[in-house]
């Protein structure tokens, strides 16, 4: 299995990389928003996944349940290190930063078989959450 998707990977990646323009085209003037990784000239992104930053104030439950009833499904990639059992007990430094965009990142669907329609049908639905919400 491996080998037939690693065969499939450029065009995959290729796949993902135009959803994801898509995706910013559609929401880069949200001000509820911010999309991370922008400006990545010095790397080449495969587009794994397509985390959005939810403003300080937008309950993220809310924008999660809000696209659970249009049947989208997001996710949280990824919770901060601290909040894993393995590092509960241990006494670490702060990491305020991580903290804070651990609590406010939301990854939208991505996959190679995605269509722009798709796309453009998750766009709405989280303008219009994030709308409601305000």
């Amino acid at each position: 299995i491996g080998i037939v998707q690693l065969e499939k990977l450029k065009i995959s990646n290729e796949k993902r990389k135009n959803l994801v323009e898509r995706y910013i085209k559609n929401l880069k003037e949200l001000n509820t928003i911010s999309i991370p990784f922008l400006n990545l000239s010095d790397v080449e992104p495969v587009y794994h996944i397509f985390p959005i930053l939810l403003r300080e104030d937008i309950d993220r439950n809310s924008v999660i349940e809000g696209l659970k009833k249009e049947g989208i499904q997001t996710s949280i990639h990824y919770p901060s290190f601290r909040n894993f059992t393995a590092f509960k007990n241990l006494k670490l430094n702060d990491t305020p930063i991580a903290e804070n965009i651990s609590k406010r990142e939301l990854t939208l669907p991505l996959f190679p078989t995605m269509t722009f329609e798709q796309v453009d049908f998750v766009c709405e639905k989280l303008i219009r959450t994030l709308k409601e919400l305000e």
